[in-house]
């Protein structure tokens, strides 16, 4: 593709209103370790299956290999706090507000929109440096919001 294309392409990427979800892992002391991203969908309702892609220099990788487990925190309007605090580096000294553990002992993100506890069970390479993670949807907790969206390189809600 010429430059031209590739310039249409990334324009047409920044038009379409995407989700925010925050992937957590599990560090080898027990810590948390996230990324927030819009790079997810869903796959499979039986069994209910996700995927989201994922840079293979990011630790959330390394720590997904690891543990073999992931959660998917779908962010409701109000923490925008929450993307920014997964997608800074270095990352502030302080988490924006809670966390609770999942069954599975991976980190959700409180009063999200939904939240999936993710067993991973397919991956696969895109591209050079990016990899496609598909995961098994063990445990699910939903409420009631709007969801935090990201349009044009900007955070809206939905009413």
């Amino acid at each position: 593709m010429d430059a031209a294309g590739l310039r249409y392409f990334k324009d047409w990427r920044r038009r379409m209103p995407l989700g925010i979800t925050v992937i957590t892992t599990r560090l080898p002391d027990g810590g948390v370790h996230g990324l927030s991203t819009e790079a997810v969908m869903s796959v499979s309702q039986e069994p209910p299956m996700v995927l989201f892609f994922l840079g293979r220099r990011a630790g959330t990788y390394d720590n997904i290999q690891r543990e073999g487990r992931f959660g998917m925190s779908i962010l409701e309007a109000h923490q925008l706090n929450w993307s920014e605090y997964f997608s800074t580096q270095p990352r502030p000294p302080r988490m924006p507000g809670g966390l609770h553990t999942a069954p599975s002992g991976v980190a959700a993100v409180d009063d999200c929109l939904a939240f999936f506890d993710c067993r991973k069970v397919a991956q696969y390479q895109v591209g050079e440096s990016t990899m496609l993670v598909v995961g098994e949807v063990d445990d699910i907790e939903v409420t009631e919001g709007s969801p935090l969206i990201y349009l044009a390189g900007e955070y809206l809600t939905a009413v």
